[in-house]
């Protein structure tokens, strides 16, 4: 059994940490977005995305916004195009 599948079964809360890892593993191995990332982690452990808004950072919100400046969600107050690095 898997450490992820342990701590659903003990119903262990998931941390901030957790969370971000969790974000960026599937953002990297499974090729999501970041707000892609983010719903599917919810959908999966049944959370409301409103009641996570505690568990983006700042650096994930940064990375949040520059994938929607590039999807074309909102708009850039710079001419130059945002880049995820």
């Amino acid at each position: 059994m898997r450490k992820k599948e342990i701590e659903e079964a003990l119903n262990i809360p998931l941390t901030k940490e957790q969370f971000i890892r969790e974000v960026e593993t599937l953002v990297r191995r499974d090729e999501m977005g970041y707000a892609e990332a983010i719903i599917h982690i919810c959908q999966e452990r049944g959370f409301d995305p409103e009641d996570i808004t505690s568990f983006i950072t700042k650096p994930l919100k940064e990375k949040l916004k520059i994938e929607a400046i590039n999807n074309n969600i909102i708009r850039s107050k710079k001419s130059n195009t945002a880049k995820l690095v």
